[in-house]
């Protein structure tokens, strides 16, 4: 879902409704932002790193593939990793953008839905947009919502 508009008119108003629903009803929220020379993945980094902090230092065995690609986001996860990193072969975006829904649904995360709130995307890099691209197609089969806003 991508919300449209100019600053001020309530977009991320609208999203924090959207979340508060959401949670309301049994489900999970993850909401990040971008910002202006925030780096890579900045939106994805925030919006995550509350669900990050909660899970182990090491990745349940069902991320393991995706270790190192999730380690972008979690850096703890990145020490050590071998398994799923780019020199695999793998397009980074689909490995990351995989490795975020797997996330997402992994341990009943999204068991009751998840949103996953990307803010002003205007300002986001082309990394982040490359994985967002992707998380539009491959999302519709999960029980993961992408919420996204742009100025």
């Amino acid at each position: 879902m991508l919300i449209l508009g100019e600053a001020g008119i309530g977009k991320s108003s609208l999203l924090t409704a959207l979340a508060g629903e959401v949670t309301a009803d049994g489900g999970t929220a993850q909401v990040g932002r971008a910002i202006p020379g925030g780096g890579t993945y900045r939106a994805f980094s925030s919006a995550l790193a509350p669900l990050l902090r909660a899970l182990p230092a090491d990745p349940p065995a069902e991320l393991l593939p995706y270790r190192t690609a999730l380690g972008r986001l979690a850096p703890a996860w990145s020490n050590g990793a071998t398994t799923g990193d780019s020199a695999s072969g793998v397009d980074p975006v689909v490995l990351l953008g995989e490795g975020l829904l797997r996330l997402l649904t992994s341990r009943g995360i999204a068991a009751a839905g998840c949103l996953l709130g990307l803010e002003d995307l205007h300002w986001a890099d082309p990394d982040t947009l490359a994985v967002v691209g992707y998380l539009a197609d491959a999302a519709r089969s999960t029980p993961v919502l992408i919420v996204a806003d742009l100025a």
